[in-house]
């Protein structure tokens, strides 16, 4: 409603204030969130162990809030808006990529903090933690798969036979996707590896 009332102040101003309104949809959930935090422990009513959990799930929500602003920017499902010009298959299947690694991290920190409150052991943390772990891969190295194919709009439309010119910004995007595809396909072997050798202690 604000957004579209400022329309009648040209496309620059207008998409000024759409940046900003989109901040303010982040800001105002996630000091919502930490106001209530933060009263739920003044009130006494938890213990410590209910304590950090209750600051832990807010911190995720802000967490998950901010994600899906970078998200929704780099992969808008407008074209004037998104960073990174991918077809709108490619965007589409990048923010459910990144919802599903947010929510991967989200369940993942829970367990770990649910079992640390119990004192459970290292070994029962690994465990149920590895199949989360497996899954966020997968949706990193396909996001990087994505980012490697970035080709740029001006870049796409040159003539076959013509030689096809990189941008910087184009070659930072595929070397992130690089990135991308290296720590998801190597992460899942990484942590079993860890966890597999014996302690020292």
């Amino acid at each position: 409603m604000i957004v579209r009332s400022l329309q009648k102040y040209g496309a620059r101003g207008f998409g000024i204030w759409r940046f900003v309104v989109s901040l303010l949809r982040i800001f105002l959930p996630a000091s919502g969130l930490i106001a209530l935090a933060l009263a739920i422990i003044s009130s006494d009513l938890l213990g410590p162990k209910g304590e950090s959990i209750v600051l832990v799930i807010s911190f995720l929500g802000g967490m998950m809030l901010g994600v899906r602003w970078v998200s929704e920017r780099a992969f808008s499902r407008d074209d004037d808006e998104a960073l990174l010009l991918l077809s709108q298959d490619k965007r589409k299947e990048a923010r459910f990529h990144v919802s599903m690694i947010t929510v991967m991290i989200v369940i993942t920190e829970l367990v770990g903090q649910i079992l640390d409150n119990s004192n459970s052991a290292a070994v029962s943390r690994s465990v149920l933690v590895f199949p989360w772990l497996v899954v966020s891969s997968l949706m990193l190295y396909r996001i990087g798969v994505l980012l490697r194919g970035y080709v740029e709009p001006s870049a796409a439309t040159d003539d076959a036979l013509t030689e096809v010119r990189i941008s910087t910004f184009g070659r930072v995007v595929r070397g992130l996707g690089t990135g991308a595809v290296v720590i998801g396909g190597c992460r899942p072997s990484c942590w079993q590896r860890a966890i597999s050798r014996p302690s020292t202690r």
